[in-house]
């Protein structure tokens, strides 16, 4: 674990780890002072990374859509595990995301 707390290692960290981990971290704040800023523009130093992909036209792809998103399959990919993905998508839910 490095100083800061951000665990990195040669093994994958244990839901205990993970769990105090997040804790930790729920009262940090955001880890940049411009938030909200890209809203209206891009600050100083940042670069977009905008990418559209279309999924399909009709009621059912947009069901289908809003279904993925609510089940977090965004975060389904081989090398990324989400905790906890049965998490509520609402504020307040706190998740993490290991990548290997």
């Amino acid at each position: 674990m490095r100083s800061d707390g951000i665990p990195f290692g040669l093994r994958a960290p244990s839901e205990n780890d993970i769990r105090r981990f997040t804790s930790r971290q729920k009262d940090s704040g955001f880890s940049y002072p411009e938030v909200g800023a890209s809203a209206t523009t891009v600050p100083k130093g940042y670069n977009i990374d905008h990418n559209r992909v279309q999924l399909g036209r009709g009621e059912v792809t947009w069901q289908r859509a809003t279904q993925a998103i609510r089940t977090w399959q965004m975060f389904n990919i081989p090398w990324l595990r989400l905790y906890w993905p049965t998490a509520p998508i609402q504020v307040g839910t706190d998740v993490a995301v290991l990548v290997r």
